[in-house]
């Protein structure tokens, strides 16, 4: 193993690979610095037009008002208001925001229930209604203030944002251009025959290679949380205690990075086992690669680009438990293959 790992770490093009990931991880948390800020000026706008129309429709005579509807409205004018200009000032991460916006969901309810128009007043009626007030109360509860947006770029949430928008295919991604040197190197420098017929067992050889493999997932997976931690500081560490909203759930922030690195293991394991046993038949690590490509895209096929779902699912976690164990089976099959097959072949 320590071989293997040598070798890796001697390979300019796994230093090269290793930057565009870092790379990828530093443009992410540009794009979350720059989605904050749109995010910040678009909800002061999105309130201040609700207050607005909210307003306006309180004056139009055109359409009589509804039984109660004048004086949800007054409020609905005042509430709104209330949170655009909290927004403009930089005051939307207090508790007394908190409050705000829990009146501000709490009218939504109430005009879902009694039936009001309020896509008059720039608001479309939601299901996810509950879940907001539920996020409010447990806000309130923990006594944390809410996100500035859903892209505030703290040390915990760029992680969950990260683990939200589907960073387990990038770190695949990585796995698998890496694993070609790791797995496969002595096929592509044509030192495969001195390698195999050396008085180390081929059995040892690769199990070698495959402790190796995925350390290199385990090391991608740590520099996400080291490099989007490191610079998330800049702004915040966050808290671990957040309520987020996964597909109408509330879900800590804990317990969201740990389905995600739950998931990402999974996937890594199975592809892994994908990987070893195509190169087993072919011994050829751009046949593995294109092979666990198509299982990626199939995968993504499936959905599991909604990572909301993927998260909370049971049908989910289970199929990337069946997954990771598949790979495990397909591994075992890929080492008793390699152990018994002609180097001529």
């Amino acid at each position: 193993m320590t071989y293997e790992l040598r070798k890796l770490l001697r390979n300019p093009r796994t230093w090269i690979v290793y930057s565009f990931f870092v790379a990828g991880l530093l443009l992410f948390w540009g794009l979350a610095l720059v989605e904050n800020g749109q995010s910040i000026r678009y909800a002061a706008n999105r309130y201040s037009y609700m207050a607005y129309t909210a307003n306006k429709r309180l004056h139009d005579l055109s359409r009589p008002l509804m039984p109660g509807e004048s004086e949800f409205l007054y409020e609905a004018h005042d509430v709104a208001r209330a949170i655009s200009k909290a927004y403009e000032n930089g005051e939307n991460t207090t508790p007394g925001f908190v409050k705000l916006r829990q009146s501000w969901d709490e009218l939504v309810a109430q005009a879902d229930k009694n039936g009001y128009p309020y896509a008059d007043f720039g608001y479309d009626s939601t299901i996810e209604t509950a879940a907001y007030l539920q996020q409010d109360e447990a806000c309130l509860k923990r006594k944390i203030g809410l996100l500035t947006s859903e892209w505030q770029p703290d040390a915990v949430n760029l992680n969950a944002q990260w683990t939200l928008r589907g960073g387990w295919l990038a770190v695949a991604l990585f796995c698998l251009v890496l694993w070609m040197d790791t797995i496969g190197a002595e096929m592509d420098n044509g030192t495969f025959k001195l390698v195999f017929t050396s008085l180390t067992p081929r059995k040892t050889i690769f199990w070698s290679k495959i402790l190796v493999s995925l350390l290199v997932a385990g090391a991608l997976c740590l520099t996400v949380g080291l490099v989007l931690g490191g610079v998330g500081l800049v702004y915040g560490i966050g808290t671990l205690d957040y309520p987020y909203i996964v597909h109408q759930r509330i879900v800590s922030g804990a317990s969201l990075l740990s389905l995600g690195v739950a998931w990402s293991g999974c996937v890594v394991v199975g592809l892994l086992g994908m990987f070893l046993w195509v190169f087993s038949w072919r011994l050829k690590p751009m046949d593995a690669f294109c092979a666990c490509l198509l299982v990626l895209a199939g995968l993504l096929w499936l959905g599991a680009w909604r990572m909301e779902l993927v998260l909370t699912l049971p049908v989910w976690r289970l199929g990337g438990g069946a997954f990771a164990l598949a790979g495990v089976g397909m591994a075992g099959l890929a080492l008793r293959r390699l152990e018994r097959k002609e180097l001529g072949t």
